[in-house]
């Protein structure tokens, strides 16, 4: 073989490693699109890390606030518990009856 050939051939198959080498970068196991995915579920696993964080920063708050405020708990034992305050009435009215007493 010649210099020239051995150039040649050996520049071919540089050009199809190269070739691929990048195909295995962009479709290969834990290639670019799999790194894209990866990255978005990331992304959502953050997000909603973030909102944890969030939430139980109120609900921490929320039980400092039953362990200390007795108008905060009597606000929560209302609402949750429907307790009504003493010498207090609770009229419950049917949304279905007609002004005039006959049910629609």
């Amino acid at each position: 073989m010649t210099h020239e050939r051995i150039k040649k051939v050996f520049l071919t198959a540089l050009l199809v490693l190269n070739l691929g080498l990048a195909l295995h970068l962009i479709w290969g196991e834990n290639g670019v699109l799999d790194y894209r995915e990866h990255k978005a579920i990331r992304n959502q696993l953050l997000q909603r890390l973030q909102r944890l964080r969030e939430e139980n920063l109120d609900l921490s708050h929320r039980i400092r606030l039953l362990k200390t405020n007795k108008d905060y708990q009597e606000l929560i034992v209302r609402q949750e518990l429907h307790y009504l305050g003493q010498d207090e009435i609770l009229y419950i009215l049917n949304p279905r009856m007609s002004p005039g007493g006959k049910a629609k």
